[in-house]
């Protein structure tokens, strides 16, 4: 790696840091920033990728080959705001007849 990506790694892991402390409304720069942070490091990553011979096929390949495995995983985990009750542990029946 080169100095200028150690550079640019540590100064991504310092942001990230950094941008998490906290609680901050949810405002435009919230989006923005990040994405404007990622586009600029993509750049600069992107500079030193090799494009010779069969290299950017592969790439391609790979990426694809990823993408298929990880898109089930990340489709299967359900988000939300409340937790769901457990099934390992049912209510007792004392909590039930407590009426």
């Amino acid at each position: 790696m080169s100095p200028t990506q150690w550079i640019l790694n540590i100064a991504l892991l310092a942001w990230v840091l950094l941008r998490n402390l906290g609680t901050r409304p949810l405002d435009r720069s919230f989006v923005v920033v990040p994405l404007l942070v990622v586009g600029v490091a993509a750049g600069i990553y992107l500079r030193d990728v090799p494009t010779a011979g069969n290299d950017v096929f592969l790439e391609v390949v790979f990426a694809a080959a990823l993408r298929s495995i990880g898109d089930p995983f990340g489709t299967s985990r359900s988000t939300s705001a409340i937790p769901r009750r457990s099934r390992a542990c049912p209510p007792s029946s004392d909590s039930q007849n407590s009426t």
